[in-house]
């Protein structure tokens, strides 16, 4: 089975560079004749990376550079910005315009039309015409389907009217159904920065990590725990395994590049009003981005479900190897009462833990 590649840090370009190295794409490129490689970043808005929308042009620096290095140069860029937004006011915004290759606004395209399983989609012409399509996703939370990554990306590569349908839809089973019609060859997500809440950005998280992975499934499987959901509160993940688009079992999946303490330390993750709010419930001492943005997200789904109260903190952190409390997160605070296990471990663990010790123990200190 297709395995889930994970590497942390925020050195974009040379993350995406070591991903496709590691999963020596170009060897899967090496029997077609001039390809023609489509890049399918997340400019759902014109806002540059730092605000958790759209995709790091660095990390798509990297994608290119390898591809170049390797003798592929047939690459084009293929977006269509959300209804209401420009894609070449987004390819301007989001420094897109300097990274040398065609730039191609899919909201000028004419749809094709296929029917899965009793769902007419119609897709991007353009987007059909590429022989290998890099899917580069942002992992975010989403306001309607709670995550967007790379099942949901693709959306991207459908004509406005077709956008605004998939709403009326419900947007779970087009976004299977769409997946496959149009298979991306390989994904990279851009988790440096992600959002707390909204696919347009404003509440931006550190996590400091890319993925890369041929099944798109798999991703979103894994990028759902990461902030805080079970594969059920994201439907679309389920039906897509369905439809023979990939598998959401995990267990041996996953293979981690890099150790996570190569992901900085947090000092930029209070970016937003949100995340200032949620970090009163945290003591911090030299957490990594990795496991401190898990712990944020994690959060933010207990106040979601009205468990966050006041009266307790949790401990994160590299100086909490030789403390002791009530409530520790990651390897670190190994010796406080309650551990949640991991380094760095997901929101949906911490989610869990946290909630039991909440209903257990109502408000009770630390």
């Amino acid at each position: 089975m297709e395995k889930l590649y994970v590497m942390y840090g925020a050195e974009a370009e040379q993350m995406a560079f070591t991903l496709l190295e590691t999963m020596d794409v170009a060897g899967e490129l090496a029997g077609m004749e001039n390809p023609l490689i489509g890049i399918k970043p997340n400019l759902v808005v014109s806002q540059p990376a730092e605000w958790g929308a759209t995709t790091d042009p660095n990390l798509v620096r990297g994608v290119i550079k390898y591809l170049q290095q390797h003798g592929f140069c047939n690459i084009i860029i293929l977006e269509s910005a959300w209804v209401g937004d420009s894609t070449e006011k987004a390819f301007d915004v989001c420094g897109y315009r300097e990274l040398g290759v065609p730039l191609v606004d899919l909201k000028k395209d004419d749809g094709v039309p296929f029917e899965v399983d009793g769902t007419e989609i119609y897709v991007c012409k353009k987007a059909l015409e590429v022989d290998y399509l890099i899917n580069m996703p942002v992992l975010k939370a989403h306001c309607q389907t709670r995550l967007t990554c790379a099942l949901k990306n693709l959306k991207g590569c459908v004509p406005d009217k077709e956008k605004r349908r998939f709403h009326t839809l419900g947007l779970h089973k087009p976004i299977a159904a769409l997946n496959k019609v149009l298979r991306a060859n390989i994904a990279v997500v851009d988790g440096i920065i992600g959002d707390l809440t909204y696919e347009e950005g404003g509440t931006p998280v550190r996590m400091n990590r890319s993925l890369a992975s041929r099944d798109p499934v798999l991703i979103d499987t894994y990028a759902a725990e990461l902030i805080g959901y079970e594969i059920e509160d994201v439907p679309y993940i389920r039906m897509a395994e369905e439809l023979g688009i990939g598998s959401t079992l995990l267990t041996g999946r996953i293979v981690e590049l890099n150790n996570k303490k190569e992901a900085r330390a947090p000092e930029s993750l209070l970016a937003s009003n949100e995340v200032d709010n949620l970090a009163r419930w945290i003591e911090e001492d030299q957490a990594c981005s990795a496991c401190y943005g898990s712990l944020i997200h994690a959060l933010m789904r207990l106040q979601e479900k009205g468990k966050l109260k006041k009266g307790f903190k949790v401990h994160i952190g590299q100086g909490c190897k030789k403390l002791s409390g009530t409530i520790g997160v990651g390897e670190c605070s190994r010796n406080f009462e309650v551990n949640i296990k991991g380094c760095p471990p997901k929101a949906k663990d911490i989610v869990s833990g946290l909630e039991e010790w909440i209903n257990k123990e109502g408000t009770a200190g630390n």
